[in-house]
């Protein structure tokens, strides 16, 4: 008998990164391999069950975006623009729900515990709260034109602005659904504390 998920889990050491990423990978395998055969059910030559299969990738959910991508084919234009248009639906119904969740979290001011910092730590985390890490996560997932180095300067000037300062940033997202380019209104103090 096979062992269960939770036991293979326990039977591995919590710093064995190679048996993890595998034990991921057979997990995320076993998750798709069934959509992975509808899809190319889908593309088979047998016209009654590519259009079943089709209806079950469709209902399949999320689990379906990478195996819809994987097996795209151009040289069947009708097709391909079927296909990528329900990719886009999926990855916008997962975005708008994660969206959803996070905009929750902008009210909810519990402390997050900072994970332990080496005592010779020059530059010590901020406290931050549940509402600051749905802040900065929604940033990142709806400003996507910021770069990388922009969403960390706004980030590291978002967290050294005192807590009331936060939560006026936060309501000033929550009513006007723009986020405030923190580095045009301190330029040059990226990552300097202001407090």
């Amino acid at each position: 008998m096979e062992p269960t998920l939770a036991e293979t889990l326990r039977s591995i050491d919590a710093k064995d990164d190679a048996r993890l990423d595998s034990l991921a990978a057979v997990v995320r395998d076993q998750g798709e391999r069934k959509v992975r055969e509808a899809v190319s059910l889908m593309h088979g030559k047998d016209p009654e069950t590519a259009r079943k299969a089709f209806g079950l990738v469709l209902d399949a959910g999320p689990v379906a975006l990478n195996p819809i991508l994987d097996s795209l084919q151009p040289d069947k234009p009708a097709q391909a623009v079927l296909e990528l248009e329900h990719a886009v639906e999926l990855a916008q119904r997962d975005r708008a729900r994660l969206a959803s969740v996070l905009t929750k979290l902008l009210d909810d001011k519990r402390n997050v515990p900072l994970p332990p910092q080496p005592a010779n730590t020059e530059e010590k985390l901020p406290p931050r709260r549940l509402c600051d890490e749905a802040y900065l996560l929604l940033r990142k997932l709806l400003s996507p034109e910021e770069s990388a180095d922009a969403q960390l300067n706004n980030g590291r000037l978002f967290l050294d602005l005192d807590e009331a300062q936060r939560d006026k940033e936060i309501a000033t997202l929550k009513r006007s659904k723009r986020f405030t380019p923190l580095q045009e209104y301190f330029p040059g103090e990226e990552g300097a504390s202001r407090n």
